[in-house]
């Protein structure tokens, strides 16, 4: 009976080990603005490795302090340049410093040029590394749909 008990466990386990493992791929349909969202996501890193090497001071006033390495992520300087980048524009603020003149906060937004035209997401992301979302016309906010989470830094 033993026997048989360890069987049967094994034998549903190979059944759904295969119905996990051998499933066909799956289509993934990009989200709202999914190439701006990738270029949020690199600023996130780019900006954690700068705090990490300031952290006496923190965020930085601009963008284009990041130099070079922000340059590499996107093989061209428009967003740093003119804060525009296929239809979107990005917006960079940092936050108010702190008692000991640190910046430990920033907001990068990203709204389409033209609105329907260009793309139809605006989006927010924080030090945090989340992202909000909303398909309205207007500023997306920290009350709309969280569409992505990077990791979490803490000070």
């Amino acid at each position: 009976m033993r026997k048989a008990v360890v069987t049967s466990f094994v034998t549903v386990g190979l059944a759904v080990t295969f119905v996990i493992c051998v499933q066909p791929p799956r289509t993934v349909k990009p989200g709202p603005a999914a190439m701006q969202i990738e270029y949020m996501q690199s600023f996130f890193y780019a900006l954690d490795g700068y705090v990490t090497f300031d952290p006496v001071g923190g965020f930085p006033d601009n963008l284009r302090v990041l130099g070079p390495s922000a340059s590499a992520l996107f093989m061209n300087t428009e967003i740093l340049d003119r804060g525009q980048l296929n239809g979107y524009r990005f917006e960079y603020k940092h936050g108010a410093p702190d008692s000991f003149g640190r910046v430990s906060t920033y907001t990068l937004r990203a709204r389409p040029l033209q609105y329907k035209t260009t793309g139809t997401s605006s989006l927010l992301m924080d030090e945090s590394g989340m992202i909000h979302w909303t398909d309205e016309n207007r500023d997306a906010t920290t009350d709309d749909a969280i569409y992505y989470y990077s990791s979490v830094r803490v000070f």
